[in-house]
């Protein structure tokens, strides 16, 4: 299994939305701790109290989502819809992989990136033996697979430290702080066995390195070009399923600025979530009335210069408006459209094919035919007339995302 990274090359146009197929059972990874094991699990920890002296506490329900199980019966595995290579359509997927990762969490792994190579095989193929999804779309579902594990997992080793930390009494960001008290707050249902906490504490977080890491990190997403924090409407649910929501009987998804604003206005009153999003707004809509035209602007599905010089600085994880599973490469280097730029089906692209054709027959062939029948050496048979071959913008660019960096699903706290 190879693990998707942004330098890995991806399908150039692989199919969404397709008839869900059967995939070949897969056999299932046997691991020390299964998503469906007993809820009740005895083990004693060492809790500390700032005015009790240490006891034994006997841990009982782990207190958190025991995940999807595995179907015995292959054909009951769950279909899954894909969703423009970012998302699945059905609820709780990110939410039962999360669970999957953090009931089989047995080792100081503070990301998804340190996991080793044979125990992302076998949440892989867990993940295989639960779900199933259209032929041909494998790559597409792996590399969606593989972004919310990143998301899942750091967002719950996040918070389980932000719990431990504000127990103890510590600024994680304070270079004097006194680590060794965070090793009695871990939460009592916390997903992290103690030995393993532990070690989080001593080698890696209270480490210089990474805590300077983790205080750029923080200034970082603090410091936003025009504002403040980036911030949306949108909820915990995906950017994807939204568009998806949005998207018209004919298939067409909703123009970018429609989306935007969607995404991004307070439902009571439409005022604008944040001063970057009215920015961003204001400066993209200037600009395509400049380019466009005041009364043909509404009608521009996306222009991705008009949209590069509105948002200004770009993250390297994601494009402001869209998501962290879409390349800022392929959304940036196409032209302005005034129709969708990645058709969401098949039969779409079918229909999109025929009408072009269409149009290049009642264009061209009239005349071609005329001129032939006026030509002495005209060949009747017509095996000379070349037919230009219906092909979609080259420069054409995607228009979908998962999330502004939320991880679609909710999750309990670990």
């Amino acid at each position: 299994m190879e693990n998707p990274s942004n330098d890995a090359p991806l399908m150039e146009n692989p199919p969404t939305d397709a008839p869900m197929m059967n995939h070949p059972p897969t056999t299932d990874f046997e691991s020390p701790r299964e998503e469906n094991a007993p809820a009740e699990r005895a083990e004693t920890n060492a809790i500390h109290n700032a005015n009790e002296s240490s006891i034994s506490e006997e841990r009982k329900s782990r207190g958190r989502n025991r995940g999807r199980s595995i179907p015995s019966d292959p054909s009951q595995r769950l279909p899954l819809t894909v969703i423009n290579e970012s998302d699945f359509l059905e609820d709780g997927v990110a939410a039962d992989i999360t669970a999957t990762i953090l009931n089989n969490y047995n080792d100081p792994y503070p990301t998804w990136g340190q996991y080793p190579k044979p125990a992302q095989i076998g949440l892989w193929q867990k993940f295989q033996a639960k779900y199933t999804w259209g032929e041909g779309l494998d790559e597409v579902v792996e590399k969606i697979w593989h972004t919310k594990c990143s998301r899942g997992l750091r967002d719950a080793v996040c918070r389980a430290k932000k719990y431990g930390c504000e127990k103890a009494g510590i600024n994680p960001y304070d270079p004097n702080a006194d680590w060794s008290k965070v090793k009695s707050c871990r939460h009592k249902d916390c997903f992290i066995p103690q030995r393993v906490w532990e070690i989080l504490v001593d080698d890696i977080w209270s480490i210089e390195k990474n805590r300077k890491n983790a205080e750029n990190g923080k200034r970082n997403r603090n410091s936003e070009t025009g504002g403040s924090v980036t911030k949306h409407t949108g909820g915990s649910r995906s950017f994807a399923k939204h568009r998806h929501d949005m998207r018209g009987k004919d298939g067409v998804d909703p123009s970018q600025l429609d989306f935007f604003k969607k995404t991004h206005e307070r439902k009571n009153g439409g005022a604008f979530v944040d001063k970057k999003s009215k920015s961003v707004s204001d400066k993209y809509t200037s600009s395509l009335k400049e380019k466009h035209g005041a009364e043909s602007y509404v009608h521009v599905q996306f222009d991705p210069k008009a949209w590069k010089d509105a948002i200004g600085k770009r993250s390297r994880s994601h494009l402001y408006g869209f998501g962290s599973l879409e390349g800022q490469r392929v959304l940036l280097r196409g032209s302005s459209s005034q129709r969708p730029t990645v058709p969401e089906t098949q039969n779409h692209q079918n229909q999109v094919k025929e009408q072009m054709l269409a149009v290049a027959l009642s264009n061209i062939l009239p005349g071609m035919l005329a001129s032939m029948s006026n030509s002495p050496n005209a060949n009747q048979s017509g095996d000379n007339v070349v037919l230009p071959s219906p092909q979609h913008d080259s420069e054409a660019t995607e228009s979908e995302d998962g999330n502004d960096g939320e991880n679609g699903d909710g999750m309990n706290m670990g």
